[in-house]
C-alpha cells in the first residue's frame, strides 16, 4: 500500500486504512493510548498524489510498540472526500495488481500444457520414429 501519515513533522509508514481509522508506526513524539494525534494521510496510488488531513484518537499501541491504532475523530466533508479518494486509488491500484498476478498465473499454467503437450507429442514422434525404423 502506498500510503504514508505526516504526524508531526515526520513520515510514517500506514499498514491498514479503513474509514474509521488506520494502523501506523509508531510517531516518535507519539501519546499512549487515549491521546489525540494530527496530520495527513498521503498516498501516490495510481501515480497521483493524494492528501487528506486528519485528527484520531490512539485506540491501541502494539506490544512491540513499534506500531499504533487510531480512530479518527469526526471529519468535514472535505476531510472523507480525501480520505474516499485515497482509499478508492488504493483499491483500484490492488485489484489492478490482483488482475495483472492471475493473468501471470494463467499464462504459467498454459505454457506447463503446452510444455507437457510437446513432450508428449516428441515421445509419440520418436516412438512412432523408431518403430517403423525397427520393422
Amino acid at each position: 500500500m502506498k500510503v504514508w501519515a505526516q504526524v508531526d513533522g515526520g513520515w510514517y509508514k500506514v499498514h491498514d486504512l479503513s474509514l474509521g481509522g488506520l494502523r501506523l508506526d509508531r510517531p516518535v513524539d507519539s501519546p499512549g493510548e487515549g491521546g489525540v494525534i494530527e496530520g495527513d494521510i498521503h498516498s501516490r496510488a495510481g501515480n497521483r498524489a493524494r492528501q487528506a488531513g486528519f485528527s484520531a484518537t490512539v485506540v491501541r499501541v502494539e506490544d512491540d510498540g513499534q506500531r499504533i491504532g487510531v480512530a479518527f475523530a469526526p471529519m468535514a466533508d472535505e476531510q472523507i472526500d480525501g480520505l474516499l479518494a485515497i482509499l478508492s486509488a488504493v483499491e483500484r491500484e490492488f485489484v489492478s495488481a490482483r488482475e495483472a498476478e492471475l493473468r501471470r498465473e494463467e499464462l504459467r499454467r498454459a505454457l506447463r500444457r503446452l510444455g507437457v503437450g510437446s513432450l508428449i507429442a516428441a515421445g509419440v514422434v520418436t516412438a512412432g520414429f523408431a518403430a517403423w525404423f525397427m520393422r
